[in-house]
């Protein structure tokens, strides 16, 4: 090794180098080597290794600032290339669309993600102006939307949760086009859900209900009226409430009752799902449609809707061109404004059966009150008089197009008349010194149980009954 120049090299913090008569320290940093002078006290060039090491030790602080700056500032240079080459935010929803290796979503579901995206896209627009492109959008950014739209919009944890799959799957899917390093939103976790499910009408309910389109709907409201001398005083008036398109509206219900369809099936049926002749209804479920690969849900023609549809039939000049919906003024407006539909659905409840259509509690954490009974009613309508007259579970799940007899039994609701009926049946075994059942009694305490105790019991009941229905 040459005298003149000596190598010791040290792991991350430069070489030292002798350069003739002094020492040197070469540091690389970005790809660049820096060559520096190693000078004592005197700020003459050292020419001893052991004032070489000294002088190195006190110069690398001072070298490693200028990296770390040096970093720093190409760092920023690299954020800012990112963000001028990133995609502006009105773009992200065409972009999402073109990858590839996005999941196959039906065009409802790609709604729903649009929808949220565009909510999202809002709030920033309002509260963050600054941000233009997608690469600006940090996980700060991300928290306080969720902050926002759960702490002052109060969403349901339900709706939390899908805005926040929505967006966690948009951006899951962009980040190389947009520029980012991370997912923004893919540190957001789930809120608790708190749903209410629908309840089912009584017999006397949804008669009342059908009865109302030929007697009308009446309700009570309370209105202002000036008497004598100008006093304005409160009184309560009955006023009669008219749906739009009464007659089709009819039908939809029918349709929901009595085969236990969606609203939006429902709404959307068509003549081609109908065979007058053999007095059958064959549809494929909308909602269900991609995770069964379109498996039909088909069945009888009740006595009322078969009725139904034959008045129904004048309804089909309604249709525009290559259409053949049942009800087709309902199947447009549903079309346009579903809520509208379902808002007209809830006060022709709410007039004949005098029920509260919402819950009177706070529920959870949501802005609006729960439904207590809408559409979709009609369908936990017809679980339940399934049920109740004894039709076993998986039938009943087949008729609806349930994928689970728990999701069964979830829509099914017992009357206690059933449930006094399936404890009649129980057999009654009289032993030695001990006491004959109480019917009475036990009757009165099999009310109380959860439904899903006596699917468990009707269970038994049919397997013992040899084939016999709980109205035996």
């Amino acid at each position: 090794m040459s005298r003149t120049r000596r190598l010791i090299r040290e792991k991350g913090t430069g070489t030292i180098v002798k350069s003739g008569s002094h020492f040197c320290l070469k540091l690389t940093t970005g790809g660049k080597t820096k060559t520096t002078t190693l000078r004592g006290k005197d700020d003459k060039p050292v020419t001893t290794r052991k004032d070489a090491e000294a002088a190195a030790a006190l110069l690398r602080p001072v070298l490693r600032a200028e990296q770390k700056e040096e970093i720093a500032l190409h760092i920023a240079k690299a954020k800012k290339l990112r963000h001028e080459g990133s995609i502006p935010i009105q773009e992200i929803w065409q972009v999402y669309l073109k990858q590839y290796t996005r999941p196959d979503s039906g065009k409802e579901t790609l709604n729903g993600y649009e929808a949220a995206l565009r909510r999202f896209i809002n709030w920033l627009e309002r509260e963050r102006p600054e941000i233009q492109h997608a690469a600006q959008i940090t996980p700060d950014e991300a928290g306080s939307y969720f902050s926002h739209i759960w702490n002052e919009r109060k969403v349901s944890g339900r709706t939390y949760n899908c805005y926040r799959q929505a967006l966690k799957l948009i951006f899951s899917h962009i980040l190389e086009p947009a520029g980012l390093e991370e997912n923004p939103f893919a540190h957001i976790t789930g809120k608790p859900t708190d749903t209410e499910s629908r309840l089912a009408f009584t017999e006397e309910q949804v008669k009342a209900i059908f009865d109302g389109f030929r007697t009308g709907f009446f309700y009570k409201t309370k209105v202002m009226r000036m008497e004598k001398g100008r006093k304005h005083v409160m009184v309560e008036r009955t006023l009669q409430y008219e749906p739009l398109y009464k007659d089709e509206m009819r039908i939809l219900l029918m349709l929901c009752c009595w085969t236990g369809c969606r609203g939006q099936d429902g709404c959307l049926m068509r003549w081609s799902n109908v065979n007058m002749e053999q007095g059958t209804i064959t549809y494929i479920p909308h909602k269900t449609a991609r995770k069964t690969n379109n498996r039909a849900v088909s069945l009888p023609l009740h006595p009322e809707l078969a009725g139904a549809l034959k008045e129904a039939s004048a309804f089909k000049n309604r249709n525009r061109p290559h259409e053949d919906y049942i009800i087709p003024s309902v199947a447009e407006r549903y079309k346009r404004n579903h809520s509208g539909v379902q808002g007209d659905v809830q006060k022709i409840i709410m007039c004949a059966t005098g029920q509260d259509t919402t819950s009177s509690e706070d529920k959870g954490h949501r802005a609006l009150r729960a439904n207590l009974y809408s559409l979709h009613s009609f369908r936990h309508t017809f679980v339940s008089f399934c049920a109740n007259a004894g039709v076993p579970l998986d039938v009943v799940g087949a008729i609806v197009g349930h994928g689970s007899i728990a999701m069964t039994r979830h829509y099914a609701h017992i009357s206690d008349e059933a449930k006094e009926k399936a404890i009649k049946r129980l057999p009654v075994f009289q032993a030695q010194g001990v006491s004959p059942i109480n019917r009475e009694k036990l009757a009165a305490a099999i009310t109380t149980l959860p439904d899903d105790k006596l699917h468990a019991i009707f269970d038994i009941i049919r397997k013992e009954g040899a084939g016999l229905t709980l109205d035996s």
